[in-house]
């Protein structure tokens, strides 16, 4: 169990966060717009 924690920790902080925040506002917009255009 601790070293499954250990990797999970490793991968989040693996993971830049601007990016991530980036492709998550992206993806809102996309469904945004293409719920306005329907």
């Amino acid at each position: 169990m601790i070293n499954k924690d250990r990797n999970s920790n490793v991968a989040i902080s693996n993971v830049d966060p601007r990016k991530l925040s980036k492709q998550l506002f992206a993806a809102l917009q996309h469904f945004f717009y293409n719920d306005c255009d329907s």
